[in-house]
């Protein structure tokens, strides 16, 4: 089952960073792209990043695998080096106490111009590979990490048309048969894992395309 992620802006006082003012304790996440904030594939500035959301007191990280770094062209090969530097990141987080929810996203070019000429046999190619994206993933980053996720975003923000609307406005039924495709691979590979799925609220009509993503026969 899917699930919609909603995303609040939190103000807490330097005083009480992690607590309610009734004292119970407030879970909240930091949202950290692994190859800017460490700048780069640098697993100590990393671990200095998440000291800091630590002291802040963090208690997840939210992180996205970019399709774009697993498979940056289209003939098919994997970046392991890629894949073993998210992998170290996620196992590093969660070892010094941040609890990794997996972001994947990150469409590169040469999938984008998939989807954008001519559906088709290309939309097939297209959800294939978004497919095999997943696999790898979920088999090279994920499992190799040794972390086990409670938590799968799906994509980021498929209702934004400045970073997704390649996607959804190139067929109605898109971003549908994307988050069939990704949430299958995750539930069968984790299915103890919660799925969410996150929008960008200040695009109107919000609301349709949460409603659209939440029925049955569209993410299955």
């Amino acid at each position: 089952r899917l699930h919609f992620f909603a995303l609040l802006l939190l103000r807490i006082s330097s005083t009480s960073s992690t607590s309610t003012s009734r004292g119970t304790p407030l879970q909240w996440s930091v949202s950290i792209h692994a190859n800017t904030e460490c700048g780069g594939q640098n697993l100590t500035r990393c671990a200095e990043v998440f000291s800091r959301a630590l002291e802040l007191g963090a208690t997840a990280v939210r992180t996205d695998i970019f399709w774009q770094d697993l498979e940056p062209t289209a003939d098919g090969g994997v970046d392991h080096d890629a894949c073993g530097f998210y992998a170290a990141y996620f196992a590093l987080a969660r070892d010094m106490g941040l609890e990794p929810v997996v972001i994947l996203s990150g469409a590169p070019s040469w999938a984008k111009e998939l989807i954008t000429t001519g559906g088709g046999d290309n939309d097939d190619v297209f959800f294939a590979r978004v497919g095999a994206f997943v696999d790898v993933a979920l088999s090279e980053v994920v499992a190799a990490s040794g972390v086990s996720p409670a938590v799968f975003q799906l994509w980021n923000e498929l209702n934004d048309p400045i970073t997704s609307g390649w996607l959804t406005l190139s067929g109605a039924d898109h971003a549908c048969r994307l988050l069939r495709v990704m949430g299958g691979k995750v539930g069968a590979a984790y299915p103890n894992a919660t799925r969410f799925v996150n929008l960008l609220v200040d695009e109107l009509p919000w609301q349709r395309s949460l409603d659209r993503w939440l029925e049955p026969d569209c993410a299955g």
